[in-house]
């Protein structure tokens, strides 16, 4: 497999069994942003977990999680008092079965497109 992209970044490889994590603190740069990308390649015999978490210092987060072989999306970045501002998207089925699968999430302001071996579903 060949991958070409506009610029140049390095990819991060990782294997988990249990409770295993990557941190990140990002909490020193200021993020705002109308959109963002994220990019995976997974696999699991798991019905249940947390595949990608992510909160700021506001209350907003992003966490995308398996839910009896779902992937679910759950995105809140700028919830208020009044209004509540989360976001939640399913996608594929059956992810649970030690195969390979290719997930892509982006995020245009309001706008959420998941893909998950090449099927499309949109917020």
């Amino acid at each position: 497999r060949v991958e070409l992209t506009g610029c140049v970044y390095t990819a991060y490889t990782s294997n988990f069994i249990g409770d295993g994590y990557i941190e990140y603190d990002l909490s020193q740069q200021p993020v705002q942003t109308d959109g963002d990308l994220l990019e995976l390649r997974f696999k699991t015999n798991s019905p249940h977990g947390i595949l990608f978490y992510a909160s700021g210092n506001q209350g907003d987060f992003m966490l995308l999680q398996m839910n009896r072989g779902y992937l679910n999306f759950t995105i809140d970045l700028g919830s208020t008092p009044l209004e509540r501002g989360v976001t939640e998207v399913t996608a594929g089925s059956l992810l649970d079965d030690d195969q390979w699968h290719d997930l892509i999430i982006t995020r245009e302001r309001q706008k959420i497109k998941i893909v998950v071996d090449r099927l499309v579903n949109q917020h």
